[in-house]
């Protein structure tokens, strides 16, 4: 039996950790020209630990969105770093009729 939780996670590669903010960022967004992941997010920012965050462009469901974004994330990791993790910016709520009623969810 393969025990997950006890396997060590990748980890950023010395070059991806030696790179600014600007030569991160840039070096993810050339590799995102022209596919499928370019229509569907932008990134919000990228950090020195691998942390990608993204914006999504258009709504997804909730089955659709999870596999979309383990997609873009194992082909951020085939392209630029294995230790790459991908999150995704939490939207506001969109519910017309909460916001009618003044009920306001914090984050």
């Amino acid at each position: 039996m393969t025990r997950f939780a006890s396997t060590e996670t990748d980890s950023v590669s010395s070059e991806w950790k030696n790179l600014d903010q600007n030569s991160r960022m840039s070096k993810v967004m050339k590799v995102l020209e022209g596919t499928k992941y370019a229509e569907l997010f932008v990134l919000s920012r990228i950090t020195e630990t691998g942390a990608v965050y993204v914006t999504m462009l258009q709504p997804l469901g909730p089955s659709s969105r999870g596999s979309i974004l383990l997609d873009f994330e194992e082909f951020l990791k085939e392209e630029v770093d294995r230790g790459i993790n991908v999150w995704c910016e939490p939207i506001g709520d969109r519910n017309s009729l909460r916001n009618l009623r003044g009920v306001q969810i914090v984050n």
